[in-house]
């Protein structure tokens, strides 16, 4: 159970390496119980593949959505804080 913006819900997560282990797949879906009467839920989901750019020496990201957008994340080093910057 997870509880965020939208309310009260339940997000499932599933990894697993694809394309001879070089490809790290993730299907990410929540389902967020509605905030009027008679609503239908919220539901999100999202499906990334991470690998690594020995170019950019860099794990890469990119997550497509169903609503027919695509997120490209390539995360920078850890700044001196330590925290990672997107």
């Amino acid at each position: 159970m997870t509880k965020g913006g939208p309310g009260k819900g339940v997000s499932t997560r599933e990894y697993r390496f694809d394309l001879n282990g070089r490809v790290l797949s993730a299907r990410n879906k929540s389902i967020w119980e509605p905030q009027i009467a008679g609503a239908k839920p919220e539901i999100h989901e999202d499906f990334g593949m991470y690998s690594y750019d020995k170019l950019q020496r860099k794990i890469v990201l990119c997550q497509f959505h169903p609503e027919g957008f695509v997120t490209p994340v390539f995360p920078q080093p850890a700044s001196v804080s330590g925290e990672l910057q997107a």
